[in-house]
Order: C-alpha cells, then sequence, then structure tokens
C-alpha cells in the first residue's frame, strides 16, 4: 500500500511540475521587450509595460514550483524501501 501511495503522490507531482512548467513558458513568450501581447479574439494586442513588472517574478515563482516538484518525486524515488 505505501508502494501505491509513493506512486500516486509521484504522479501528482508530476502533474504539477508539467502544468507549472507550461505556465512559466507561456508567460514568457508573453512578455517580450517591455511589452505584454494580450490576446483578443485571434488578434495580439500590446498593453503597456506596467503591466509587464510582475511577469519575470511569476515565471520565476512557476520554475521554482516546477524544480521542487522534480525533485521531490526523486526524493520519493529514493527513500522507497527495497523489496529484499
Amino acid at each position: 500500500m505505501k508502494t501505491f501511495k509513493s506512486i500516486f503522490l509521484q504522479l501528482l507531482l508530476g502533474i504539477v511540475a508539467v502544468a507549472s512548467w507550461v505556465n512559466c513558458h507561456l508567460i514568457g513568450n508573453n512578455s517580450e521587450g517591455g511589452t505584454y501581447y494580450k490576446r483578443t479574439e485571434g488578434d495580439y494586442e500590446s498593453v503597456g509595460t506596467s503591466i509587464d513588472a510582475g511577469f519575470n517574478g511569476g515565471a520565476l515563482a512557476m520554475g521554482i514550483i516546477c524544480s521542487v516538484c522534480i525533485i521531490m518525486i526523486v526524493w520519493l524515488e529514493i527513500n522507497k524501501k527495497s523489496k529484499s
């Protein structure tokens, strides 16, 4: 039963890691050169640089969440008891 809990937790951490990496990638692609490209009905609308200030911190936070999830997956795998 402990192995099932560990596998379930690793799967959950993997999903969170992938989701945070995708969000980090989207944040990085939306903010380039001091502008934020806001998607509105098929077109991109350029918004001022003041809205761009939080994207660097958001991308950094998503990257940290992703890396912590990957470290925890590895830690759970290392700490599994062998059956021998």
